[in-house]
């Protein structure tokens, strides 16, 4: 056999081991991926849903603790915490407008507008009472001299997003008693 001859045995049997992949090879290999991903894909999906509820329960739970926190640090007789006369509790409902993005006063949005938190705060006001069980007299009335107040109770509840297909909507009831 000739120089010539050896090289192109040689070239024939590279040429064959480099043929690559069959077709069949390649469509096994691509449905072992597709299971491969299939399988993963749950825990992906799981991750965003379990990631959102997170960041709304952090949220509900910031906005309702700034709002206790504004309220503790105002004076017991402050405006924003007396309750008027004929009724033994002041509420203040108010949502976060999406267009906005601060709170306003109501828990319907204007049209175009969406509400993104609802937020209700509620002042009730107590006197010491010894006779009771609980040492509280029942909510007293806007009315009551301002001498028989000792305590007011700030309760703040927010409702977070609407939960939709990413689980239930986020609610978080806060409550604080302020002394003198």
């Amino acid at each position: 056999m000739s120089l010539t001859s050896n090289r192109s045995v040689t070239n024939r049997e590279s040429r064959a081991r480099e043929r690559g992949l069959s077709i069949v090879e390649v469509m096994i290999a691509a449905a072992l991926l597709l299971i491969i991903a299939l399988g993963i894909l749950p825990l992906f999906t799981r991750s965003i849903i379990s990631n959102r509820k997170g960041l709304d329960s952090t949220e509900v739970s910031n906005l309702a603790r700034s709002r206790l926190e504004e309220f503790v640090q105002l004076p017991l007789n402050d405006p924003q915490l007396t309750v008027v006369g004929g009724s033994t509790e002041l509420v203040v409902a108010e949502h976060f407008s999406e267009k906005d993005e601060k709170w306003k006063a109501g828990t319907t949005p204007d049209a175009g507008d969406h509400a993104i938190f609802t937020r209700t705060t509620t002042v009730r006001q107590y006197s010491i009472d010894s006779t009771t069980t609980t040492g509280l007299s029942a909510a007293l009335d806007g009315n009551a001299s301002p001498l028989a107040v000792h305590l007011k109770e700030i309760e703040v509840t927010i409702l977070g997003r609407a939960g939709g297909p990413l689980g239930p909507q986020q609610q978080l009831t806060t409550r604080v008693f302020k002394s003198q």
